[in-house]
C-alpha cells in the first residue's frame, strides 16, 4: 500500500492527485491534464454564465469539445510513453529555436500589417514561414502564398464584403 502525507492513495482521487502532484509525470501529461481541466472550467462555468443563449454558445461548446478530445488523447499517448521518444537531446532544441523563429516571424508580420496592408505582408510572411520550413522550390515559396491569397481575397473581399487592412501598396 502506498501511502503519501498520511493517507492511502490507493483510491482513484488519490492516485489522480499524485500523478498531477508527482515527479514522475512527463511534460503531455501535465499539459493534458491542465488543458482537460481549462475544458472542465470553461464547459461548466465559463460558457454558461458568459454567453447569452444556446445557439451562441455551440460554437464554444464545439471548441471545447475538440480540446478536450486532445486533451484526453494527450493524456492516454502520454501514459503509453510514446512521447518520451521525442523529447531528448538535440530534437528538443531544434524544436525550441524552430518554435521561437515562427514566433518572431509571426511577430514582424503582425507589425508589418498596419504599414504595408494584409496582401503585401502576408506574401512576405507566408514566403518566408516556407523558407523557414526547407520548402526551397521557388514555384511553390511563390505559388502557394499567391494562390492562398487569391482565395482569400475572393472570400473576403468579394463574397462576404469584408474589408482587409490595407497598407501603402494594396
Amino acid at each position: 500500500m502506498h501511502r503519501r502525507l498520511g493517507r492511502d492513495i490507493t483510491s482513484s482521487p488519490f492516485i489522480i492527485l499524485s500523478f498531477v502532484v508527482g515527479n514522475k509525470m512527463n511534460s503531455d501529461l501535465k499539459f493534458g491534464v491542465v488543458l482537460l481541466i481549462f475544458c472542465l472550467i470553461f464547459w461548466f462555468l465559463i460558457i454558461p454564465t458568459q454567453v447569452a443563449g444556446a445557439r451562441e454558445a455551440s460554437y464554444p461548446r464545439f471548441v471545447i469539445i475538440w480540446l478536450g478530445i486532445t486533451s484526453i488523447l494527450l493524456i492516454l499517448k502520454s501514459w503509453k510513453g510514446d512521447l518520451e521518444k521525442n523529447s531528448k537531446g538535440l530534437q528538443n532544441k531544434k524544436g525550441i529555436l524552430r518554435v521561437s523563429l515562427i514566433v518572431m516571424i509571426s511577430f514582424v508580420y503582425i507589425l508589418m500589417l498596419d504599414f504595408l496592408g494584409f496582401f503585401s505582408s502576408s506574401i512576405i510572411f507566408l514566403a518566408v514561414l516556407m523558407l523557414s520550413f526547407q520548402v526551397r522550390d521557388w514555384k511553390v515559396v511563390i505559388g502557394v502564398p499567391l494562390m492562398f491569397l487569391l482565395f482569400v481575397y475572393f472570400l473576403f473581399e468579394k463574397l462576404l464584403v469584408f474589408p482587409l487592412p490595407r497598407g501603402i501598396l494594396f
